[in-house]
């Protein structure tokens, strides 16, 4: 009796080969979702740490307040934002000059580190249109933009 060796064909070792590396390409991402959100999570309880360490009637001025401000945030903590963009550039407010534009904005959120999932640009632009209208709006349009010209925004 002969016996047969039954070997895998290159047909059947490519696509398993591929479903394998698909397979670990997807973990990878999983790792790294994991991984940056326990990073946030971490950031999160750094400012909540430190909001509740924070005298509400401070008298002292840090190097970053000036009188009639509030102080800017630091770099670790915009990234660490739950809830997005919009909370982002909400705690930014205090960080932006009295009239500012989008790219302000965004050169403040990069500066930042803030992770963006698609255009940057984009993004920002939509955020402060939807944080200048509404019933209770963060900001205001000082001038709008027209002919490539970005729109001026201010305080409300």
């Amino acid at each position: 009796m002969a016996t047969t060796k039954t070997t895998l064909t290159a047909d059947v070792r490519v696509p398993a080969l591929a479903a394998i590396q698909d397979l670990g390409r997807e973990l990878e991402r999983k790792i790294e979702t994991l991984s940056s959100d326990f990073r946030a999570v971490k950031r999160t309880e750094q400012l909540i740490a430190a909001n509740e360490n924070v005298p509400s009637n401070s008298s002292v001025l840090t190097a970053s307040e000036t009188p009639g401000t509030a102080p800017c945030i630091s770099n670790s903590l915009v990234s660490a934002v739950p809830g997005g963009l919009r909370n982002a550039i909400r705690l930014l407010a205090d960080c932006l000059p009295v009239r500012f534009t989008g790219a302000d904005v965004l050169a403040q959120l990069q500066k930042q580190d803030f992770k963006f999932m698609g255009d940057p640009a984009a993004a920002v632009r939509d955020a402060l249109h939807a944080l200048s209208h509404g019933k209770e709006p963060t900001f205001r349009i000082a001038e709008q933009g027209k002919g490539g010209k970005h729109s001026i925004y201010e305080h409300c």
